[in-house]
């Protein structure tokens, strides 16, 4: 997973890392960035999805010999 999470553009891997992955709740995130809170929702689900395409495009319909114990890909992405 970790592997997907760093192949995202910056601004989308902090968005995943410091509110779905860490402790900022979405609307602390957008105060932080001085960001409204629909951007920060926007921003989210953006790299929600391409966490989501990257996953697919690696694995696609192999997901169970993809994963490993480790939740990091084990088919050569």
């Amino acid at each position: 997973f970790t592997t997907f999470v760093r192949q995202l553009p910056a601004k989308y891997k902090e968005a995943i890392l410091k509110t779905e992955l860490g402790t900022l709740s979405q609307k602390d995130y957008a105060n932080e960035l001085n960001i409204s809170y629909s951007a920060t929702k926007s921003r989210v689900q953006r790299a929600k999805k391409m966490l989501h395409e990257s996953f697919l495009n690696c694995c696609g319909s192999n997901q169970a010999a993809c994963k490993t114990d480790d939740n990091e890909p084990d088919c050569g992405c």
